[in-house]
């Protein structure tokens, strides 16, 4: 009899023991992935602009008419366009809409979005047809279509 409660105490023990193993290493991974996420949001904005050309002067997203003005200047260009249309056309998102909308997300914040209508005929908005950045974003818009359209084509494809 003594024999079975010794090993009880053992099993009781080890289980202890284990559990309070378990129990530290989940704590520890949740104070890592407290660490990452705190990495990430500092970061989240140096992400966003990492891949900008060096030249650009201003940041994405643009959030004031002056900003805005200099996007416009810059885009004069070609070069500029082309550019800002490869930077945008890889940024991710799981379809064409959610990849557009976030393309919208990085060039206009909500504050300034608002002063725009397409032709900027209603309650004095300014027309966003008439920007060079309208003309980028239908570029992007032109490339991740194809790019979509391509992929949706090799799964139809590969599929025979």
């Amino acid at each position: 009899m003594e024999y079975f409660v010794v090993k009880c105490d053992m099993r009781a023990d080890m289980t202890y023991l284990l559990d309070e193993k378990l129990l530290s290493l989940l704590l520890h991974v949740r104070e890592q992935n407290n660490q990452i996420l705190e990495i990430l949001n500092k970061n989240k904005s140096t992400l966003t602009d990492q891949f900008l050309p060096e030249d650009i002067p201003i940041s994405l997203p643009l959030d004031n008419n002056e900003d805005l003005l200099k996007l416009e200047t810059y885009l004069s260009e070609t070069n500029n366009a082309a550019t800002l249309t490869s930077h945008l056309s890889r940024l991710g998102g799981r379809d064409i809409d959610g990849k557009i909308n976030l393309v919208l997300k990085r060039c206009l914040t909500n504050k300034l979005a608002p002063n725009f209508s397409f032709y900027g005929k209603r309650q004095e908005k300014k027309a966003f047809c008439e920007l060079r950045l309208m003309k980028v974003i239908l570029s992007t818009y032109s490339i991740i279509y194809a790019i979509f359209v391509n992929k949706i084509k090799f799964v139809n494809f590969s599929g025979y």
